[in-house]
C-alpha cells in the first residue's frame, strides 16, 4: 500500500498508517490523510461487550470496547517495518495498544502528541510509544 508521507524540517520521514485526517506539525509541515479505501482496508477488528444498567428513572447500556489487529494490518506492519524511507509511522492509540498486546515490533510505530490544542498541531519531535 501507499502511505501519505512527509519529510519534516528536522529530517524525520513520517508516514500516516491509516488515519483519514491530515496532521499539521508545529513546524508547519502537513502529513496528508489516507484515502477512505486505505482506511477501510486497515481498520481493526472491534470487539464489544455490553451491560445494561437499570435504575428507577430509566436505563442505559455500558459498552466495553477492545480492538484486534487483522491479517491485513499484520501484513502491512511487516512491509512498512522494512521500508528504509520511513522513520516514524503514526498510528491511532488503540492500534498501538493492540500492537503491543500482539507483541509486534514497534520500532517505527508511534502516536502523535498534541502540541497546541487550539491550533490542532502535533509535535514534530515528540511522539508517544
Amino acid at each position: 500500500m501507499s502511505y501519505p508521507k512527509v519529510t519534516l524540517n528536522n529530517g524525520l520521514r513520517i508516514a500516516n498508517f491509516s488515519s483519514p485526517h491530515a496532521f499539521t506539525f508545529d513546524t508547519g509541515e502537513v502529513l496528508e490523510g489516507c484515502s477512505p479505501e486505505h482506511c477501510k482496508a486497515l481498520s481493526m477488528e472491534r470487539k464489544t461487550s455490553e451491560v445494561t444498567i437499570s435504575i428507577d428513572n430509566g436505563s442505559w447500556i455500558d459498552c466495553s470496547v477492545s480492538f484486534e489487529l487483522t491479517d491485513a494490518i499484520d501484513d502491512e506492519i511487516l512491509s512498512i517495518e522494512i521500508d528504509d524511507e520511513i522513520d516514524i509511522v503514526l498510528v491511532p492509540f488503540p492500534m498501538l495498544n493492540a500492537m503491543k498486546e500482539a507483541n509486534c515490533d514497534l520500532s517505527k510505530f508511534r502516536v502523535c502528541l498534541l502540541a497546541d490544542r487550539i491550533k490542532k498541531t502535533i509535535h514534530s519531535n515528540k511522539f508517544s510509544c
